[in-house]
């Protein structure tokens, strides 16, 4: 998992980059307080604080519109669609995936604010995982999609400030 966030002003840490002969036993992420150079000499990013993290890349975590869980076996390549928890922290990736939810949950709320249409609004009726999910999943892998009308569909209605870029 490749994870951008800020580690003080201004600056950047890259955490667990893996090296090019795929020996990644050793480019785990450093203990908190622990010099490694190895790995940028950054923390842990699979426990960086939400509020610090300002990019995420989701492939190690899976994309929250997979409505994923994690691997029963990490060794079972039939579950590669699943969170591998050796690489992963559980708790971050759904964590990271109810913020993802947050925002879609923002936007039905802006496009039903614009098209009073109640269906956008109703559809997160999903109950798997709801606590990260916020209703948008049905099951695993069974994710709510957006609703957008059939025709006529102007973004810049829900984002007034995008006209004036």
């Amino acid at each position: 998992m490749v994870l951008l966030f800020l580690t003080g002003k201004d600056s950047i840490g890259e955490c667990n980059k893996y090296p090019h002969d795929n020996n990644h036993k050793d480019n785990y992420p450093r203990p908190q307080g622990t010099i490694n150079m190895r790995n940028n000499g950054c923390d842990d990013c699979r426990i960086t604080p939400i509020d610090d993290v300002r990019t995420i890349h989701y492939t190690a975590c899976k994309k929250p519109w997979s409505c994923p869980t994690a691997r029963t076996n990490n060794n079972d390549k039939k579950q590669r669609h699943r969170i591998n928890t050796d690489l992963t922290n559980i708790t971050m990736c759904m964590n990271l995936h109810m913020e993802w939810f947050k925002i879609r949950k923002e936007f039905d709320e802006l496009h039903y604010f614009v098209s009073k249409d109640k269906d956008i609004v109703t559809r997160n009726t999903g109950t798997y995982n709801p606590e990260y999910f916020l209703g948008y999943c049905e099951e695993e892998g069974k994710y709510i999609p957006i609703k957008f009308p059939e025709s006529g569909f102007d973004i810049a209605k829900l984002y007034p400030q995008m006209k004036e870029m």
